[in-house]
């Protein structure tokens, strides 16, 4: 999120908690989870939590369970992740429950502290989220599936769903369709707008503009591709690690383009 919409977003949360909105605490919590804006502070976004939970904020429920999977301020526990997870999985709100669904599925594919990895139940956890059209529930499908036509298809109902960066690449590589780069960089450019997976997309075809090998080389598209990267996840280029894949890729384009 760019800072000045963080900034908006607290000042949203902050006056929606003082009137004792459980998704305004719930939005405070995640804000001292993570450090934005507000100093880090895990025991304050854990009574946040407990709050909005008290308020029938059932994404809460997610969270603290994050807390035990990561053991962030909490005894790292896989087996209390799963007790929170499935609180939320069991919730009739849809975004909360699908939400769980995908993170049951994510640590039991992974294994935690005191949990080893099962992928058949990752799978079955995977397909619930599917069942109800949750976009990242099909992408771990995918990624979990061998048959690569099948796998594609998985891909092609995340795309479905705003997340198109995985069926763009099997697009570009012909892994599991027949090869089409025009199709491959109109899935890319889907997520010029925003999306959870628009930062690797903007870098990809920032690095497609800089080679010029698959569309005409632009460095003036390929510098414009890198910064929205940069300006859609509101990183600092001076800030970016090597793991942050999309950003550390429009990173390295800039580079290129500046040598």
């Amino acid at each position: 999120m760019e800072e000045g919409h963080i900034e908006q977003a607290y000042a949203c949360y902050e006056k929606a908690a003082e009137l004792g909105s459980a998704y305004g605490l719930f939005g405070m919590g995640e804000l001292c989870r993570t450090g934005e804006v507000v100093p880090q502070d895990y025991e304050k976004a854990i009574d946040y939590y407990r709050q909005a939970i008290e308020g029938g904020c059932h994404l809460a429920y997610v969270s603290m369970g994050y807390l035990y999977e990561l053991g962030d301020s909490v005894p790292q526990d896989g087996q209390k992740a799963i007790e929170w997870y499935q609180k939320a999985a069991d919730s009739e709100d849809w975004v909360a429950r699908n939400t769980a669904r995908y993170y049951l599925g994510a640590l039991y594919e992974a294994g935690a502290e005191g949990l080893e990895p099962d992928e058949a139940k990752a799978l079955e956890w995977y397909r619930l989220a599917a069942d109800e059209g949750f976009g990242d529930a099909f992408t771990c499908l995918g990624y979990l599936e061998p048959d690569e036509v099948k796998a594609a298809e998985w891909y092609a109902k995340a795309a479905a769903c705003g997340l198109p960066y995985n069926l763009a690449g099997c697009y570009a590589t012909g892994t599991g369709v027949e090869q089409d780069w025009d199709r491959a960089i109109e899935l890319f450019r889907s997520s010029e707008d925003g999306g959870e997976d628009a930062e690797q997309c903007l870098a990809l075809l920032a690095l497609l503009y800089l080679q010029g090998d698959i569309v005409p080389a632009d460095q003036g598209m390929a510098r414009d591709y890198a910064l929205r990267c940069f300006t859609m996840v509101g990183v600092d280029p001076a800030l970016v690690q090597p793991g942050d894949y999309g950003i550390y890729l429009a990173k390295w384009v800039l580079d290129q383009l500046d040598a």
